[in-house]
Protein backbone atom coordinates (compact mmCIF):
# COMPACT_ATOMS: atom_id res chain seq x y z
CA UNK A 1 0.00 0.00 0.00
CA UNK A 2 1.29 3.33 -0.60
CA UNK A 3 0.97 6.88 1.21
CA UNK A 4 1.46 10.15 -0.66
CA UNK A 5 2.04 12.77 2.18
CA UNK A 6 2.75 16.21 1.11
CA UNK A 7 4.96 17.31 4.11
CA UNK A 8 6.51 14.52 6.12
CA UNK A 9 7.07 17.43 8.94
CA UNK A 10 3.41 18.44 9.90
CA UNK A 11 2.13 17.03 12.50
CA UNK A 12 -1.70 16.10 11.03
CA UNK A 13 -0.50 14.15 8.34
CA UNK A 14 1.86 12.08 10.22
CA UNK A 15 -0.74 11.26 12.86
CA UNK A 16 -2.76 10.01 9.90
CA UNK A 17 0.08 8.27 8.55
CA UNK A 18 0.95 6.76 12.04
CA UNK A 19 -2.45 5.23 12.21
CA UNK A 20 -2.35 3.89 9.17
CA UNK A 21 0.38 2.29 9.42
CA UNK A 22 -0.20 0.62 12.76
CA UNK A 23 -3.44 -0.83 11.12
CA UNK A 24 -1.46 -1.96 8.25
CA UNK A 25 0.54 -4.16 10.33
CA UNK A 26 -2.50 -5.66 12.01
CA UNK A 27 -2.94 -7.11 8.79
CA UNK A 28 0.55 -7.94 7.38
CA UNK A 29 0.43 -5.10 4.84
CA UNK A 30 3.79 -3.76 3.76
CA UNK A 31 3.70 0.48 3.59
CA UNK A 32 5.70 2.55 0.88
CA UNK A 33 5.43 6.58 2.22
CA UNK A 34 6.11 9.16 0.26
CA UNK A 35 6.40 12.57 0.01
CA UNK A 36 5.85 15.53 -2.47
CA UNK A 37 7.40 18.18 -0.18
CA UNK A 38 4.40 20.35 -0.84
CA UNK A 39 5.57 20.37 -4.67
CA UNK A 40 2.42 20.39 -6.91
CA UNK A 41 4.94 19.96 -9.39
CA UNK A 42 6.17 16.98 -7.83
CA UNK A 43 3.18 15.26 -7.18
CA UNK A 44 2.33 13.40 -9.99
CA UNK A 45 5.96 12.12 -10.11
CA UNK A 46 5.39 11.33 -6.68
CA UNK A 47 2.68 9.09 -7.69
CA UNK A 48 4.10 7.38 -10.77
CA UNK A 49 6.84 6.16 -8.59
CA UNK A 50 3.90 4.73 -6.59
CA UNK A 51 2.40 2.85 -9.64
CA UNK A 52 5.52 1.56 -10.40
CA UNK A 53 5.61 0.09 -7.32
CA UNK A 54 2.68 -1.78 -8.24
CA UNK A 55 1.11 -1.07 -5.01
CA UNK A 56 -2.37 -2.79 -4.03
CA UNK A 57 -3.80 0.68 -3.16
CA UNK A 58 -2.90 4.49 -2.39
CA UNK A 59 -4.19 6.60 0.77
CA UNK A 60 -3.84 10.27 -1.03
CA UNK A 61 -3.39 12.73 1.72
CA UNK A 62 -2.90 16.61 1.26
CA UNK A 63 -4.00 20.28 1.75
CA UNK A 64 -5.47 19.93 -1.64
CA UNK A 65 -6.17 17.79 -4.87
CA UNK A 66 -5.40 19.11 -8.15
CA UNK A 67 -8.01 18.18 -10.95
CA UNK A 68 -5.12 16.95 -12.82
CA UNK A 69 -3.85 14.71 -9.71
CA UNK A 70 -7.07 13.90 -9.20
CA UNK A 71 -8.00 12.81 -13.05
CA UNK A 72 -4.25 10.58 -12.43
CA UNK A 73 -5.51 8.83 -9.59
CA UNK A 74 -8.76 8.05 -10.65
CA UNK A 75 -8.10 7.02 -14.42
CA UNK A 76 -5.02 4.83 -13.24
CA UNK A 77 -7.54 2.65 -11.34
CA UNK A 78 -5.36 1.87 -8.35
CA UNK A 79 -7.71 1.60 -5.60
CA UNK A 80 -7.36 4.79 -3.71
CA UNK A 81 -8.82 6.85 -1.08
CA UNK A 82 -8.21 10.76 0.08
CA UNK A 83 -7.93 11.44 4.09
CA UNK A 84 -7.94 15.02 5.14
CA UNK A 85 -8.51 16.38 1.41
CA UNK A 86 -11.68 16.85 -0.22
CA UNK A 87 -12.51 16.17 -3.75
CA UNK A 88 -14.90 18.30 -5.12
CA UNK A 89 -15.55 16.26 -8.72
CA UNK A 90 -16.47 13.14 -6.12
CA UNK A 91 -14.61 10.49 -8.01
CA UNK A 92 -12.60 9.28 -5.69
CA UNK A 93 -13.85 8.15 -1.98
CA UNK A 94 -12.73 10.39 0.87
CA UNK A 95 -12.60 9.84 4.87
CA UNK A 96 -13.33 13.23 6.58
CA UNK A 97 -14.74 15.20 8.97
CA UNK A 98 -17.05 18.09 8.89
CA UNK A 99 -14.74 20.48 9.16
CA UNK A 100 -17.42 23.35 9.32
CA UNK A 101 -19.71 21.69 11.80
CA UNK A 102 -16.36 20.68 14.15
CA UNK A 103 -14.90 24.40 13.46
CA UNK A 104 -18.29 26.05 14.41
CA UNK A 105 -18.33 23.36 17.46
CA UNK A 106 -15.22 24.62 18.88
CA UNK A 107 -16.11 28.24 18.75
CA UNK A 108 -19.01 27.94 20.38
CA UNK A 109 -17.54 26.00 23.21
CA UNK A 110 -14.71 28.69 23.32
CA UNK A 111 -17.30 31.30 23.85
CA UNK A 112 -18.94 29.45 26.44
CA UNK A 113 -15.83 29.90 28.43
CA UNK A 114 -13.92 32.48 27.38
CA UNK A 115 -14.69 36.65 27.19
CA UNK A 116 -12.76 36.87 23.73
CA UNK A 117 -11.41 34.46 21.08
CA UNK A 118 -8.15 35.17 18.72
CA UNK A 119 -7.88 34.67 15.49
CA UNK A 120 -4.94 32.92 14.23
CA UNK A 121 -4.96 31.77 10.09
CA UNK A 122 -2.27 30.00 8.69
CA UNK A 123 -1.56 30.17 5.24
CA UNK A 124 -3.92 28.97 2.61
CA UNK A 125 -0.75 26.11 1.38
CA UNK A 126 -0.21 24.96 4.72
CA UNK A 127 -4.26 24.38 6.51
CA UNK A 128 -6.09 22.02 5.92
CA UNK A 129 -9.41 22.29 4.63
CA UNK A 130 -9.31 26.16 5.82
CA UNK A 131 -12.56 26.91 3.63
CA UNK A 132 -14.83 25.14 5.43
CA UNK A 133 -13.32 25.82 8.65
CA UNK A 134 -13.56 29.25 7.89
CA UNK A 135 -16.92 29.23 7.16
CA UNK A 136 -17.49 27.54 10.16
CA UNK A 137 -15.65 30.49 12.25
CA UNK A 138 -18.27 33.07 10.33
CA UNK A 139 -20.70 31.19 11.17
CA UNK A 140 -19.90 30.67 14.79
CA UNK A 141 -19.29 34.30 15.35
CA UNK A 142 -22.76 35.26 13.60
CA UNK A 143 -24.29 33.31 16.38
CA UNK A 144 -22.04 34.42 19.40
CA UNK A 145 -22.46 38.09 18.57
CA UNK A 146 -26.42 37.50 18.37
CA UNK A 147 -26.38 35.40 21.45
CA UNK A 148 -24.48 38.29 23.47
CA UNK A 149 -26.40 40.98 22.34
Amino acid sequence: MGIFLPDLNNAYFNELAQGIDDVSKLYNYNIILMSSSISHQNEKDVLRSLFSQQVDGIVYMSYDISDEVCDLLYEKGIPTVLAGVIDYKRQLPSVNIDYKAATFEVMERFAQKYNSIALVVQDKNTNVNQDFRCKGMAEAAKKISKDSV
